[in-house]
């Protein structure tokens, strides 16, 4: 890639955050993962011309070990790479995944949380693979196209993109609340997507059809949205 290629995306698709700042962003319709300092300066590509590890990425994750994991939308597997992008593993899940996973997130015990959005359910797996968890596709309130999940505070929060709003669920997978309904005003959503949390304990959401990113306090009350 020439460095005009730098800093430069087509289709945008996750974003992940090692803990000394490190950024990385699946360049989807790219093929390539970028990675940047905690000052946004390019650092390297990782790309499946060089080391044909990942093609069209979509969630991605630090690990625990500041590995990466990511989903790779061509070979319908979750993989994890080195800081080099050299593929380390394909996790071999015993659940086949649907044809579209949108996030991928990993909690402060190593637990990889998937949204399998085609399937319209999360996932939660042990780094080896073991399915620990499944919630989210049936009941009145089962979910329509999931697109991000994160496990925060004894909670997984889930961005239900088609029913414009966030749930909740307690740690076992147990529907506990629905936050926000459609709409434009404050408190309300349309096609919520990206769903990260910020070093306050808030939770940042791309509200992608408001053109808005929307920070909500673990309370559950909305905040004022920031542009």
């Amino acid at each position: 890639s020439s460095d005009l290629d730098k800093g430069e995306f087509t289709l945008p698709w996750g974003v992940a955050i090692r803990d000394d700042g490190c950024i990385a962003v699946a360049d989807h319709a790219n093929s390539r993962i970028q990675v940047f300092d905690h000052r946004g300066s390019f650092l390297h590509f990782l790309t499946d011309d060089e080391v044909e590890s990942v093609h069209l990425p979509t969630g991605i994750a630090f690990d625990l070990d500041h590995h990466l994991v990511t989903f790779d939308d061509e070979t319908h597997k979750i993989k994890v790479l080195d800081s080099e992008g050299r593929l380390i593993r394909c996790m071999n899940t015993e659940t086949k995944l649907g044809t579209k996973v949108e996030g991928i997130s990993v909690d402060n015990e190593g637990h990889i949380i998937v949204t399998d959005s085609s399937n319209e359910r999360v996932l939660v797996f042990h780094h080896s693979g073991h399915l620990c968890l499944e919630f989210g596709a049936d009941g009145k309130n089962k979910l329509g196209w999931p697109s991000s999940a994160v496990f925060h505070q004894g909670r997984f929060i889930v961005s239900d993109t088609f029913n414009h709003c966030l749930k909740v669920y307690n740690r076992h997978g147990v529907y506990l609340q629905q936050i926000g309904r459609s709409g434009r005003e404050p408190g309300q959503f349309i096609k919520p997507r990206g769903l990260a949390v910020d070093s306050g304990g808030n939770i940042l959401v791309c509200d992608s059809g408001n053109c808005r990113i929307r920070s909500e306090e673990h309370t559950s009350e909305l905040q004022s949205p920031m542009y």
